[in-house]
């Protein structure tokens, strides 16, 4: 879907994302300590199951499997290596799944790791990493990046600069706060 078209359904109507996946894996028999993201290749049917089940439910958005699918948190799996692979797998899993209902959204998420000062990586690190992500994404068909769950403001901006470089699709991010309105790193909104 181009710019012009997204923007032509966003003026027309709210929509709905699908719900979480990580509740719905775990359901699936996902194990503590698993990597969820290698579900897309070891599980593709479980996975389409559960994308399938929030297409008839009559969500608009489809989100693939990718919430920790950049390479510098696939490494704590030793999966760093099959970044590319797991993102475009995930694009192929909801497009399938979706059967043309739904928008399928390349999901994206924080590294896990601290920018600099509060901790050691750096934005072109960051900025590595989400590009990595968000090519495979494109490549593999996505209709827009979701970039979710973002606590820090220097790591949302590597990630939004990162799909940005990596594709022309649309992209949305979102912060997380806590009770006082700051992020982890301390940003307000």
């Amino acid at each position: 879907m181009d710019k012009k078209s997204f923007k032509k359904l966003l003026e027309e109507r709210i929509l709905v994302f699908d719900g979480a996946m990580g509740t719905m894996l775990q359901r699936a028999g996902l194990r503590s300590g698993e990597c969820p993201e290698a579900y897309n290749l070891k599980h593709p049917d479980g996975i389409r199951k559960i994308h399938q089940q929030y297409a008839e439910a009559g969500c608009d958005v489809l989100q693939t499997n990718t919430f920790g699918a950049n390479p510098i948190k696939l490494a704590q799996y030793g999966l760093e290596k099959e970044t590319a692979s797991i993102n475009q797998y995930a694009v192929w899993i909801a497009k399938e799944a979706s059967d043309g209902r739904c928008l399928v959204a390349g999901d994206m998420c924080p590294s896990g790791k601290l920018m600099l000062p509060m901790g050691d990586m750096h934005f072109r690190e960051a900025y590595r990493a989400y590009y990595e992500q968000a090519k495979a994404l494109a490549k593999a068909g996505a209709d827009l990046i979701h970039i979710e769950t973002m606590s820090d403001i220097q790591e949302a901006k590597a990630a939004v600069i990162a799909a940005k470089d990596a594709s022309d699709l649309p992209v949305i991010c979102s912060m997380t706060y806590d009770k006082n309105l700051r992020t982890l790193a301390g940003s307000d909104p």
